[in-house]
Parts: structure tokens; C-alpha cells; sequence
């Protein structure tokens, strides 16, 4: 468990740990969701196998707007960029940093030591806009804004209903 002290020593410039984040992607088309780490190993953390990914990661932004974050992953075998601009809907996309002192790193996989509290989190986030290039894909997620989805979804349209509109 992350205790106060902790937390002080991370913000240190001279501090041994290190701050990891823990992604979660759950898409319809996956039969499991994808689970990554941004390090060089895996992790093991609540029941689950963290799969160690370089990725790189925005705090949530505080404006005016909806909350939002970009998250930036290597387009190593260009199979990621693909699978991302192929998909038709959203991912369901949470991300969790935590502390390298809540976890055993003599194993491998690396095993939370007790009960690890996130530092930071993000859930409840979808994608809502993907650039991929040769290099890498860059993902932007907010939270869903109601406010500016259409409703009712089935709009009475010239198409849709031509005797309507004569």
C-alpha cells in the first residue's frame, strides 16, 4: 500500500521508484480486454497479467471542455495502427498509475506486494480520436459527453422518410 511517505519520496528528483502505468482496453471485437505496463516486464496486479509496453500518457486535462488524455503507443509491427483505424466503435479504455515500491522487482513477472492503492486513475474513458502514422498511434480519450450525442438517435430525414418532406 502507497502510504504518504511514499508518495513524497516519488516526488523526489533522486527517488529509486518509478511511476508505472497500468492500461486497460476493452473493445467488442476483443475477447478479452488488453491489459499493458510501461515497463520492460510484466506485472502481475489485481488477478491480472500486465503485458510491458512502452507507452506514453497525458494527465487528464481541466478545462472547459470534457475531460481528456492522450495516449501515445508505438506502432512497432504496424499491426496496432491497423487494428485502430479499422474499428468502427469505441474502446472502454481506464488507466492507473502506481508506484514501483508496491511491487516485488526481484520476480518476473513482477507480483504486487499487498494491496497496491492507484496513485492516479482514469476510468470510465472511450476513444475518440486515433492518428496513427509509421512511428505510432496517438490516442485521444474523454469521458462521454452526453451533451453533444444525438438525440433521439432515429431522426426523422428526407431519406428516411420521404413523404414527409415533399
Amino acid at each position: 500500500m502507497t502510504t504518504g511517505a511514499q508518495r513524497i519520496d516519488l516526488m523526489e528528483v533522486d527517488s529509486p521508484h518509478a511511476l508505472l502505468g497500468f492500461m486497460d482496453v476493452d473493445h467488442p471485437a476483443l475477447s478479452v480486454p488488453v491489459r499493458i505496463v510501461t515497463d520492460v516486464l510484466d506485472h502481475v496486479w489485481n488477478g491480472h497479467t500486465y503485458l510491458a509496453c512502452s507507452f506514453g500518457y497525458t494527465l487528464i486535462s481541466d478545462g472547459e471542455d470534457a475531460p481528456r488524455s492522450v495516449i501515445t503507443i508505438p506502432n512497432v509491427d504496424r499491426a496496432i495502427g491497423r487494428a485502430i483505424e479499422a474499428s468502427p466503435s469505441r474502446a472502454k479504455v481506464s488507466l492507473h498509475v502506481l508506484s514501483s515500491a508496491d511491487f516485488d522487482l526481484t520476480q518476473d513477472p513482477r507480483m504486487a506486494i499487498g494491496t497496491v492503492v492507484p496513485l492516479y486513475r482514469l476510468t470510465g474513458f472511450e476513444t475518440i480520436d486515433a492518428r496513427v502514422d509509421d512511428i505510432s498511434a496517438e490516442i485521444t480519450i474523454a469521458l462521454r459527453d452526453d451533451e453533444v450525442e444525438p438525440w433521439p438517435v432515429v431522426r426523422a430525414t428526407a431519406d428516411r422518410f420521404p413523404g414527409v418532406f415533399r
